[in-house]
């Protein structure tokens, strides 16, 4: 390895290009951890080693036994001799460790030899499986490191709401192929919305299972056929579902009077594809990029509306953000936006009149993680993240007799 990739990457500077020995917690990371453990992305694997004892128990090929368990065993304990990065163990950003998969394969044969009676067991781990592995691909495949919890911090957020087809990153070249994204699915490329672009991927699947079901005749009694075919619809509708669902009854509510528009977008420049995210925040106060929305870097976000004055004088602003933010009253930049740069803090001030004015808040995430404050310190008062009464999204009309008490002065 070159002296410039060993500075990069130093643990591969250390054993076989970064093998070493197995150690527990690689090989807990590796099975079991919830940012790319291949049990947690692909529970119905774990039916591999019962599948082995089954194997031993009811087949006389005991060299092919033993080679099917070599190759699991040994590309499982290969995998816990990386290093401690998840660039290493994890394969970058792949859904599961991607360096496992080699030993896939090897798993589905041992589980051919489970017993009937474990069926049951195995739908609903397949059914799991099937479930993470289609947000993935409809979402975005490539998991970003900065989720400790990817499945219900970032993928299951996105696909509850419709969210689909991340990704940017075109491998071949080329430019988007439907809306802002290189990836599609048929729903998307025919312009159907989120909440129901994967009712033809469903459609394709109940007809290829029906077909699959009629040729295979692998039920001689018509009521196990007929259960098994109705189970398997049910599964399918089941596993496309949460989308129309969260559409239908988990929509944000626009029309609250108090907060700001906050309106969420991948990528770094204003362009002409609707956010990603539209909702109204009480408070612009998020501590990470999981209460932001859970959008992938490069993303920006925007809170819109107006802001109350309680009285008239000079009003202090601050904005505590990863990675820049910017604010502006009546149109005016009170805190000037400073590009594709880090600037974690930044702060103004302005004269107002007692009254609304427009407002808009802005934040940048350039890479990593994200969080935004939005503070102020009206005349007399105490620094303190900007309340929600004195804040009114964009669109929505309140009157100056609503409003909460003036801030006290200090002293």
């Amino acid at each position: 390895m070159g002296a410039a990739n060993a500075g990069r990457f130093p643990e591969q500077s250390v054993g076989f290009a970064g093998v070493t020995y197995p150690r527990l917690p690689i090989l807990w990371d590796v099975l079991f951890g919830a940012q790319r453990g291949l049990y947690i992305c692909n529970p119905v694997l774990l039916l591999a080693f019962p599948g082995l004892y089954f194997f031993w128990r009811r087949s006389p090929q005991r060299a092919e036994l033993m080679l099917i368990a070599y190759a699991i065993i040994s590309f499982i304990l290969f995998n816990g001799s990386y290093g401690n990065s998840i660039i290493y163990w994890g394969g970058g950003t792949a859904t599961g460790p991607r360096h496992i998969l080699s030993a896939v394969p090897f798993m589905v044969l041992a589980m051919a030899f489970l017993p009937k009676r474990l069926d049951p067991i195995f739908a609903l781990l397949a059914f799991a499986s099937v479930l993470v592995m289609l947000m993935a691909t409809a979402i975005e495949p490539h998991l970003p490191y900065e989720y400790d919890n990817p499945l219900p911090d970032f993928l299951w957020p996105a696909y509850l709401r419709g969210d689909l087809a991340y990704n940017k990153g075109a491998y071949f070249g080329g430019g988007s192929l439907a809306g802002d994204s290189v990836a599609f699915n048929l729903g998307k490329l025919v312009g159907l919305p989120g909440a129901v672009q994967l009712w033809p991927l469903a459609a394709l699947w109940l007809a290829g299972g029906w077909k699959l079901l009629r040729e295979l005749e692998l039920w001689d009694n018509l009521a196990t056929h007929r259960t098994v075919a109705i189970a398997g619809a049910v599964g399918i509708v089941a596993l496309v579902a949460p989308p129309t669902v969260g559409a239908i009854f988990m929509r944000p509510n626009l029309n609250q009077p108090h907060g700001l528009m906050g309106r969420y977008y991948e990528g770094l420049r204003d362009s002409q594809v609707p956010p990603h995210i539209q909702r109204v925040d009480q408070q612009v106060d998020f501590d990470s990029i999981i209460a932001l929305g859970s959008l992938p870097y490069p993303s920006y976000a925007t809170w819109t509306g107006r802001i109350i004055a309680p009285v008239t004088g000079t009003y202090h602003f601050a904005i505590m953000v990863d990675d820049a933010g910017w604010l502006n009253i009546d149109g005016r930049p009170v805190i000037a936006d400073p590009g594709d740069v880090t600037k974690e803090f930044d702060q103004g001030d302005i004269y107002l009149t007692a009254g609304t004015h427009t407002v808009e808040v802005g934040e940048r995430n350039i890479w990593g993680g994200s969080s935004i404050r939005f503070l102020w310190r009206p005349p007399g008062g105490e620094q303190e993240v900007v309340p929600a009464r004195y804040l009114i999204p964009e669109g929505a009309n309140h009157r100056r007799d609503q409003l909460g008490p003036i801030p006290k002065a200090q002293g």
